[in-house]
Order: C-alpha cells, then structure tokens, then sequence
C-alpha cells in the first residue's frame, strides 16, 4: 500500500458480522492538515461512496474506511491491502485523497459493491471550501459549503446541501437532489430523477429515465427528460429563454403572474392547459395541442414540449 506526504495512522481493525458465511473486515485511517478557507479538496475512490461535511475550524480531516465484504481471514484482508494504492495528502491548492485500482491484480480482486473492497471517505471541510469527488461505484453526499461544488459516480446518488457556489453534478446511475444552489446548476443522470429545492442562479437538469422537479429557480432554465414528468417554477421575469421538455411524461411550469413572455406550447400526446395567464394568441389554444402567444406583452421564450402528455402553465 502506498501512503504520500506522511504515513497514516492505523486507527481500528474493525470485525463486524455480516452474513452466515464469515465476519466482514474493516480497517480505518484517519489525517488531519489544517489549511486555508477556500482551498480544493480533490477526492475519488473505486466502489465506494465519499461524504464531505462542513466542520467547525480551518481544517481537513480524512477518514478512508477500507471494507473487505467477502474477505474470509485477517491474512486474505492483509494481501489485499498490500494492492490498493490509498493517497492522503496536501498539495499547492488544498488536499487530496484517492484510492485507486491495483495496477496489477490477481483475478479474483474486484472493486467495489459485492465484491472484495471498497474504500469510502468521510471527510470534514472549512465552511469555504471547493470540492471535487469522484466515485465509479457508490454515493456522494455533500452538506452545506460555500464554494464550487463537483461530484460524479457511475453508478449512485448525488445529494448536495445548501451550496453557496456552482454546482455541476453527474451520475450514470442514480438520483440527485439539491437542497439550496446560490450559482449554475448542471445536474445529469442517465437513469434517476433530478430534484433541485431552490436555485438562485441558471439551472441546467436532464435526466434520460426519471422525472425532474425544481422547486424554485431564478434564472435560465433548461430541462429536459426523456422518460418522465417535468415540472419548474420560474420565480421573477425571464431575463433569458427557458426550456422544459419531455418525450415521456407530462410538463408543467408555474409563472408569476404579472411576468412577460412568450409562451410556445406543443404537445403530441394530450393537451396545453393554461390558468391564470393573460396571453394573446398567435396559434392554437387551450385544451389544443399547441398554445403560442404573448404573454403580457411578450418577453424572452418559455417553451415547453411534451411528446406523451399534457402540457401545463399555471401562476403561483
């Protein structure tokens, strides 16, 4: 095992019963540095998921929890911890953590899941810190931060707290939710929802398997769906247009109701439902398949498009 910048300190040796079969093995490190607010935490693991919480000093602590799910004796978990590549350390910018898969390995070593380890990180940040994680197999959760905020994982969830900064998260697997966003959102997954409480700033969601709903947005919006219902409200005037679609699902938007716009509505699999809004018709109509007008004088484009339901424009 290769440990940089100091050697870690060997915390527990943990034997905790999982399964008729044998015990499940668990050992621990743990390193602190103290740093500056403001720094990068760069962090990535293969088959586990990563935590990162707000702590109460100017300090980056480090717990990387190495499980062995299938490991039948402490001499089979000693052979494997010879392989993984496990990095602790500071660098120029903040701090970085990453196990990494063995460069040579025997056939029967796996990552991740249900096979023979996973190595997962808790971590503790400053108040003001960015933070990039990385993970090809397990959750990320993220508490609340001021800074710029990365996460991807192929094949988990992705829940982030109240972010006071960009947000750009990414899964192949999984849903996402965001709490609170101050700064863009960029929110991805192939196969989950995208649920986003409130964002002060321009939102990008798309999801090709699951619905997205945002809660609260200010700012551009574009969201899109290829197998579920969308739904947004747009607080204050579009300063841009904005886009909600699906091919799958029904899409409904609420507006303010003194705001302007033009309001371009079309769906092929039900119809355009509007309440509450004062618009002048170019073409269509309610309860038609296409709905296309001012709305209180016009404005920036709301487009919004379904291919398999309705389609719906309300007021809050």
């Amino acid at each position: 095992m290769k440990l940089a910048h100091r050697f870690l300190s060997y915390l527990t040796l943990s034997v905790l019963v999982a399964g008729f079969a044998h015990a499940r093995i668990e050992r621990e490190f743990s390193e602190t540095f103290s740093v500056k607010a403001g720094g990068d935490l760069v962090i990535s693991t293969q088959g586990g998921d990563i935590e990162v919480q707000r702590g109460a000093d100017d300090a980056v602590t480090v717990v990387a929890r190495v499980v062995f799910p299938r490991a039948t004796s402490e001499s089979e978990a000693d052979e494997l911890m010879e392989e993984i590549e496990l990095v602790i350390e500071e660098s120029a910018e903040g701090v970085i953590a990453t196990s990494k898969r063995p460069k040579k390995s025997s056939s029967w070593f796996n990552w991740g899941g249900s096979n023979r380890v996973a190595v997962h990180f808790s971590v503790t940040v400053p108040e003001e810190y960015h933070v990039d994680t990385r993970t090809s197999g397990g959750d990320i959760e993220i508490s609340d931060l001021t800074g710029e905020v990365v996460a991807r994982t192929s094949g988990g969830d992705i829940e982030v707290g109240h972010i006071n900064g960009p947000v750009d998260l990414n899964t192949s697997g999984g849903d996402i939710e965001i709490r609170h966003a101050v700064g863009e959102v960029k929110a991805h997954t192939s196969g989950g929802n995208v649920r986003v409480e409130d964002a002060e700033g321009s939102v990008n969601a798309g999801t090709s398997g699951g619905n997205i709903y945002i809660g609260r947005v200010i700012g551009h919006l574009k969201a899109s769906t290829s197998g579920g219902n969308v739904s947004a409200r747009l607080q204050g005037p579009l300063l841009e247009d904005a886009v909600l679609s699906t091919s799958g699902g029904e899409v409904t938007a609420w507006v303010d109701e003194d705001i302007g716009f033009h309001l371009d509505a079309r769906t092929s699999g039900g119809g355009v439902k509007a309440d509450g809004i004062t618009i002048k018709i170019e073409s269509g109509g309610a309860g038609k398949s296409r709905l296309v007008g001012d709305v209180n004088g016009g404005g920036p484009t709301l487009k919004l498009r379904s291919s398999g339901g309705n389609v719906k424009i309300r007021t809050s």
